[in-house]
């Protein structure tokens, strides 16, 4: 089999895929994961062939969209787990910000204990607030900020 000819009767689509099932190969032998090599190698052959038969079908277009489409999914995935990472931030950032607002400790303190306890508590701060949850194994009402 020459394969200069074969690479020659090939689609843009299928010679692309084929480039970049070849790169990465190399990537996997370049981080010695060798587990793999002979499965992807097999599977980039097939691919190839098969985008190729594609083309010679007349549906190149078809083809293209296969090629294109785990990139364009991997790009849109990307963008939103970078979009949920921010949001998880804020959240993240919010429930701390209300954990150390004084204001929210007590409040929390009024709710849950009587007054003989809430003179004790009055002082207490956030820290010590979260180690009193702890120690009383509270994870809910006003412990569900603390734990």
């Amino acid at each position: 089999m020459n394969i200069k000819a074969t690479w020659d009767g090939l689609c843009t689509p299928a010679q692309l895929y084929a480039v970049l099932a070849f790169v990465s190969i190399i990537f996997m032998v370049l981080q010695q994961q060798y587990q793999g090599i002979i499965v992807q190698a097999i599977f980039a052959a097939a691919w190839t062939f098969l985008l190729g038969w594609i083309c010679t079908k007349g549906w190149s277009g078809l083809s293209w969209f296969l090629v294109l489409l785990p990139i364009i999914l991997t790009l849109i995935f990307l963008v939103m787990a970078i979009s949920l990472k921010k949001d998880i931030k804020m959240v993240v950032n919010d429930l701390i910000a209300e954990t150390q607002n004084p204001q929210t400790i007590v409040a929390i303190k009024k709710e849950h204990f009587d007054n003989k306890d809430l003179k004790a508590l009055e002082n207490m701060s956030a820290s010590a607030m979260a180690d009193f949850c702890k120690k009383m194994k509270m994870t809910t009402g006003p412990c569900k900020n603390f734990v």
